[in-house]
């Protein structure tokens, strides 16, 4: 949620997935009997294994529903509960490195440049979190908005420099919306 975005009354278009997903890093003691790069699926949702280096994998799961809040912090036995359901020839992760939570949205503000209110990130649009483009798009929306506004406040480019933001920002996040949606 923006606070600045609900204040200034601009609408945020698009819709919240009724899912969520569980990120996490884990570390089994050898890579010699997980698989390759794999992708499980069954009637309940699906779970992505991706190996990394040092015996560490990534694991992405798809579960039903929204997430509460405050979210839970996902931990090692749900991990480990995932893996025997999807893929149980893959021996248990012995640790969990890092784990992370989100809901899966696609939404995009009505607007991102109202008078003095400029929006960008989270504020401007939530994208899935597989993508891995929101903080991308995000920190791309900052660096095109702070060399304008730079140029706008130092005198040197007129409000037009300025409302290109628009324009261009609304394009690339435009398509970002669709091709993760």
């Amino acid at each position: 949620a923006s606070t600045v975005r609900e204040l200034a009354g601009i609408g945020f278009s698009g819709h919240d997935y009724p899912l969520h997903f569980v990120m996490a890093d884990v570390q089994f003691a050898s890579a010699a009997t997980l698989p390759g790069t794999s992708y499980y699926i069954d009637e309940l949702g699906f779970l992505i294994f991706l190996p990394m280096p040092d015996n560490q994998v990534r694991i992405v799961i798809k579960r039903a529903g929204r997430l509460p809040s405050p979210r839970p912090v996902p931990d090692l036995q749900e991990i480990n509960v995932a893996l025997a359901r999807f893929c149980p020839e893959v021996p248990p992760a012995q640790a969990l490195t890092w784990s992370s939570s989100a809901n899966f949205y696609n939404r995009i503000a009505d607007d991102n440049l109202q008078h003095n209110i400029m929006l960008a990130g989270d504020a401007f649009h939530l994208f899935s979190p597989i993508g891995g483009q929101g903080m991308n798009t995000g920190i791309q929306d900052a660096i095109n908005l702070a060399w304008k506004l730079a140029f706008y406040l130092h005198g040197v480019a007129s409000d037009r420099l300025l409302a290109s933001y628009r324009t261009e920002r609304f394009a690339a996040v435009s398509g970002v919306l669709h091709a993760t949606d």
